[in-house]
């Protein structure tokens, strides 16, 4: 096999040495088909596994503080595309094995990454530990399904809010495995499994394309092992070192881009209901404002079946985080406008989601809470100064973000975190970020380029979170280009790129009129 590897999606932390390389166990990958490449690909056939797919198993220390036992142990599931034959079957990142498998398979679409260019590599992807084959954390939907409701309003509804995650965190801890587990899943033991797998395999270095969460991995891998960084291309950048209050500020500041976004979409598309109102339709006119207001009033309702009758009260936070649902990842401007324009006629009916929440939705928030010490006040005082600070700028009314969510639940997480600073990498890498990332604000990506001296900025301009899994854009082929190379690319200002080299001042955020909108910004249409 070539001297480096390539993982998608990143992975990430403190890491000790292991003195024994340790030994992938080759598996059936029949036996561990992924379950969200049938999401992706609805019609894969896994009957026949190339030979470019090998499916594996690593055993690592739970705990790497503490030797490796029978009660101190997780097995990691990984999935290669190996470029050479040396190895049989291996795993992914997140929950990334899929990734492998659509590299293997071929399986490619608009807005799905594609690895066309990079297959000299050996492709690595790995769950990580408490997710899919690696050892997943469990709890009951419906005990997590507690921590989903409206943002509490007062110290009572706070202190419940509080007891439903303190409630969900015991679940996970009594019914995951082995005991103990949810204490470390987090990025510091993640880094640890990455270098345990880059052992196993034997290779000097790696190179790392990391997306969104990811990329907080990376980081923290290439700050603890400097010496086996290759090339690495960071993709919605996740900083460390943030603190909450600045970061709500970010999510508020990204929603009202996002808004603005579909109301470019609309004023460019004669086919938008409002399109005849000109600038400002979609957040104001009496479109965005007036769906809340019916909301607020009761007088928004879902009108179900042939019957049409319309019983289901639509609240205003059902309202707010649909909308914020819409504008993450690929959004759908067009069927944005066919729900507002029938809850402006009274029929909230777009706002009813028909999907049942699923566990691995949720296993980003031990993650979450176990890398995070940001949290110093645990009271409601506290999340209401942090939520009536962000809302100040807050131009629409959406009053959605994940930094609430993750004060509010990460507050009630009975163990310890590491504490919060910046990561200063002295490498040399390429960070990307898009201009409307609703769901990562590309402020984020700006703060991790300062502790980055040495590394280009890439800025898309457009929408949608995580510019690789937009194959087609001009981004993409960059990143590319460097995970090849090595080689940082020139300054450019195109119409859908800006790239900034090491030392550069990035200029404002563009407007967000000024850029053109529709698939090559990477807007979904899905009608």
């Amino acid at each position: 096999m070539p001297g480096n590897m390539h993982t998608l999606t990143a992975v990430v932390c403190f890491a000790t040495s292991i003195a024994a390389r340790p030994a992938i166990e080759w598996v059936d990958c029949h036996q561990y088909v992924p379950p969200p490449l049938f999401q992706n690909f609805p019609d894969a056939n896994v009957s026949v596994v190339p030979p470019t797919l090998h499916c594996g198993q690593l055993v690592v220390p739970m705990n790497y503080a503490q030797p490796m036992s029978e009660t101190n142990n997780i097995t990691l599931g990984l999935a290669m595309y190996p470029n050479s034959s040396d190895h049989s079957n291996a795993g992914g990142s997140d929950q990334n094995t899929v990734f492998a498998w659509q590299a293997a398979l071929g399986l490619n679409d608009d807005f799905q990454p594609d690895f066309s260019g990079l297959l000299e590599y050996d492709l690595m992807m790995m769950d990580v530990r408490g997710t899919c084959f690696s050892n997943p954390l469990n709890v009951s939907i419906e005990v997590a399904e507690a921590v989903l409701g409206p943002h509490p309003t007062n110290a009572v509804e706070y202190h419940t809010f509080e007891a439903n995650a303190a409630r969900m965190f015991r679940s996970w801890e009594q019914l995951s495995s082995p005991p103990g587990i949810i204490k470390h899943v987090g990025t510091a033991e993640v880094v640890q499994d990455f270098e345990s797998i880059r052992n196993a395999l034997g290779y000097e270095t790696i190179h790392f394309l990391a997306d969104s969460y990811g990329t907080y991995r990376a980081g923290q891998y290439a700050a603890t092992f400097p010496r086996r960084v290759g090339h690495f291309a960071l993709d919605a950048v996740v900083s460390h070192g943030l603190n909450l209050t600045i970061q709500a500020k970010q999510d508020v500041l990204a929603i009202n881009r996002g808004i603005q976004r579909a109301d470019a979409y609309c004023l460019n598309n004669s086919s938008c209901p409002f399109h005849e109102q000109g600038k400002g339709a979609v957040p104001q006119h009496k479109v965005l404002e007036s769906v809340l207001s019916r909301a607020r009033n009761g007088t928004l309702s879902a009108c179900l079946g042939k019957s049409k009758k319309c019983s289901q009260k639509i609240s205003a936070f059902v309202v707010q985080t649909t909308m914020y649902s819409l504008m993450q990842q690929n959004p759908d401007f067009p069927l944005m406008f066919e729900i507002l324009a029938a809850a402006l006629e009274g029929n909230g009916k777009g706002f009813v989601s028909t999907s049942t929440p699923t566990i691995d939705q949720f296993w980003a928030i031990v993650f979450l809470c176990n890398d995070n010490q940001a949290i110093e006040d645990k009271t409601f005082a506290a999340f209401k100064r942090m939520h009536t600070f962000a809302e100040q700028y807050d131009r629409f009314g959406v009053q959605q973000a994940v930094t609430y969510q993750a004060q509010l639940i990460c507050s009630a997480y009975p163990f310890s975190a590491p504490p919060l600073q910046p990561v200063e990498l002295e490498a040399t890498m390429l960070l990307l970020t898009a201009d409307f990332d609703v769901y990562d604000p590309t402020e984020r990506t700006t703060f991790a380029w300062k502790h980055t001296p040495n590394s280009a900025l890439v800025v898309r301009h457009g929408d949608d979170h995580v510019s690789f899994q937009l194959p087609k854009q001009q981004s993409t082929e960059i990143t590319k280009e460097f995970l090849r190379t090595g080689n940082l690319p020139a300054a450019i200002n195109d119409t859908f790129v800006t790239v900034y080299e090491p030392g550069s001042k990035r200029e404002p955020v563009a407007d967000p009129y000024d850029v053109p909108t529709g698939f090559a910004a990477g807007d979904v249409d899905s009608s």
